[in-house]
């Protein structure tokens, strides 16, 4: 998963949740910037994204719903299930192999 941060006017704020939210996102945090009217303000959008979901043609989506003005940023983000999952599998071997052993 990748944390994913969009920077846009806050009237395209709704079409960002959309298209995030249609790329299996979870959100994470929204919230505005600076203060002013709805045309001028900015908003943050924060979500966890899975990378096939980004590759495709979400940049694409992002830049021609908010007529070019959002920006996007991401950072991969380990999953703790999966390091749980394979903390777990690891303990798992080890006592096998002391059995064995």
């Amino acid at each position: 998963m990748y944390l994913g941060m969009t920077v846009n006017f806050t009237e395209y704020l709704g079409e960002m949740m959309d298209l995030c939210f249609s790329r299996r996102a979870e959100d994470v945090d929204h919230r505005y910037l600076d203060s002013g009217d709805t045309s001028s303000s900015r908003a943050i959008l924060k979500c966890t994204i899975p990378l096939s979901e980004i590759v495709t043609d979400f940049f694409d989506q992002l830049k021609s719903r908010s007529s070019g003005f959002a920006s996007f940023e991401c950072v991969f983000q380990p999953a703790l299930s999966l390091m749980v999952n394979i903390t777990m599998q690891l303990r798992r071997l080890r006592l096998q192999e002391k059995q064995l052993g």
